[in-house]
């Protein structure tokens, strides 16, 4: 989508993102590298803070422009999983979510693609064993492919055998785009 670059409003504004080179050599999410549980015994803790990619030198400023001028289009991951344990073979199930937005920026001919709001989940399917999962979320530092914005979402689960001990630890890494494209790293 083009943002409408009329000169209705502030037209300083419009001239202030006409001129905005975006340095998509590097890039910055809000919250890389902090782990949020996301599922602990028998509960559905929120993350906090969405995760974001952007252009390393594109301030709050810039970020704002955007999302009043571009609508954003919603993408999802979800990933079923199965508990189960030699104790218990089959004590039911969940599913890793991830949530995030995409939003478009075309200037000068250039497209590029950013995630904003992106976020991690647990839905539990099954009997009451729920208390015996733990997983925690972690979004990577973000990097550009093509002008798309892309990083790792990172799954750590934890299963829990009845007596409590460790029963298997699952790392489930994800790369997500923010055209909606994703790829499991595993």
């Amino acid at each position: 989508m083009n943002p409408t670059k009329s000169g209705k409003g502030n037209s300083g504004m419009a001239r202030l993102v006409d001129a905005v080179d975006f340095d998509v050599s590097d890039s910055y999410n809000r919250i890389a590298e902090t782990s949020y549980v996301v599922f602990g015994p028998g509960s559905q803790p929120s993350m906090p803070i969405a995760a974001c990619a952007y252009p390393i030198n594109m301030g709050e400023h810039m970020i704002a422009v955007i999302r009043d001028r571009v609508v954003s289009e919603d993408h999802c991951l979800c990933w079923p999983m199965d508990l189960s344990t030699a104790a218990t073979p089959e004590a039911g199930g969940y599913r890793l979510y991830c949530n995030w937005q995409g939003r478009t920026w075309e200037q000068d001919g250039e497209r590029h693609v950013f995630i904003e709001n992106a976020v991690g989940w647990v839905d539990w399917i099954g009997d009451e064993t729920s208390e015996r999962l733990d997983v925690k979320v972690t979004f990577a530092r973000p990097k550009f492919i093509n002008g798309v914005a892309t990083m790792i979402v990172d799954f750590d689960v934890c299963e829990r055998g009845s007596d409590g001990s460790i029963a298997r630890n699952i790392p489930r890494p994800f790369r997500i785009y923010a055209d909606g494209r994703c790829e499991p790293q595993f």
